[in-house]
């Protein structure tokens, strides 16, 4: 049994996360599916507005972001997911499906939620919730703030996955262009201006990206957003104790899945038989590279030091299975 307070609800914390379109979902898939883990997500991408919500851009990170913060952000967090006694918006998996269905969360834009995006939550008493059990809470914009919380949240542990940039530009331009009552990545950014009819960057990307940023083409775009979350990874990831972070490419989850969760299973001091049904849920990437303003990409990557950060995400930190390096 858990005691009702934030030190000890958070004192299992896992944060995923990564680039956007890099396999962030199938990450909290996989998480949430563990009988020993608990994902808290609101939408069909398994975000946590709580978090951060990219419709209005809100959720505590954004207040970190703007130094608007009036609550610890353990307090805060606790706020937003814990109602009358009990977690909300705990997936709907195979091991929760006994516990009483929550009430869903009204979208942060006051929009009406998509049809497809209605996924059944579950909730549970804080006081019984399963001893042990890791609460998982995944955005990509956590990858830029992961010093401040891993500090604000010590116990916390972090899972971050990553994937070559021409994949997630390329993911992010396909997505932009589908036709939709929800504009995102290129279609969204092309409408938003300042008072001088200037294309403005969102947050997140540098601001020494600024004046390139309006210099390129949409898919150009698309590869400066997903260059600044690699950036901010693999310059926060070296600061961190590596017994808190875990990190992967998503490829080669993708070509070895069974190594990969064996390892992350230990890592986090589970049960690899836990993660094998996930496996199903890994399939081959159908990126259309060929579509690839590949000129344009490849001197993005060069200005922009893609490789430097990639490099630096490759060489770890990468836990082994026999060295899980001590759990937070």
């Amino acid at each position: 049994m858990i005691a009702v307070n934030p030190l000890q609800l958070f004192s299992r914390l896992v944060f995923a996360s990564g680039p956007p379109r890099s396999g962030t979902t199938l990450a909290m898939r996989i998480l949430e599916n563990h009988p020993g883990c608990l994902g808290v997500s609101d939408d069909h991408v398994h975000e946590s507005w709580a978090l951060y919500y990219y419709g209005n851009r809100t959720g505590i990170l954004a207040d970190l972001r703007t130094a608007r913060t009036e609550k610890s952000l353990p307090a805060a967090l606790w706020s937003e997911l814990v109602r009358n006694g009990r977690l909300e918006s705990i997936a709907d998996v195979p091991h929760t499906m006994d516990w009483p269905l929550s009430q869903p969360r009204q979208r942060p834009d006051g929009r009406t939620l998509p049809a497809d995006s209605r996924r059944r939550r579950r909730a549970c008493a804080l006081d019984q919730l399963p001893a042990g059990v890791r609460i998982c809470l995944k955005s990509p914009e956590i990858s830029h703030f992961l010093p401040e919380l891993a500090a604000a949240f010590p116990q916390a542990c972090f899972v971050l996955v990553f994937r070559s940039l021409e994949e997630i530009a390329e993911s992010m331009f396909r997505m932009g262009n589908r036709v939709s009552r929800v504009a995102v990545f290129h279609r969204r950014w092309t409408a938003e201006k300042d008072t001088a009819g200037r294309l403005v960057p969102p947050p997140g990307v540098p601001s020494t990206w600024h004046g390139l940023w309006r210099e390129v083409s949409d898919f150009g775009r698309c590869a400066i957003y997903a260059a600044a979350y690699l950036k901010a990874m693999a310059e926060s990831v070296s600061t961190l104790p590596a017994n808190r972070v875990f990190v992967y490419d998503h490829d080669q989850l993708r070509r070895s899945p069974e190594e990969i969760l064996y390892r992350l299973a230990h890592w986090l001091g589970l049960d690899p038989d836990g993660f094998r049904p996930s496996v199903s849920l890994i399939h081959p990437a159908q990126p259309d590279l060929t579509s690839i303003p590949r000129e344009e990409l490849n001197a993005l990557s060069r200005q922009l030091e893609v490789n430097c950060w990639l490099e630096q995400l490759q060489s770890g930190p990468h836990p082994s299975a026999s060295d899980p390096g001590g759990k937070p």
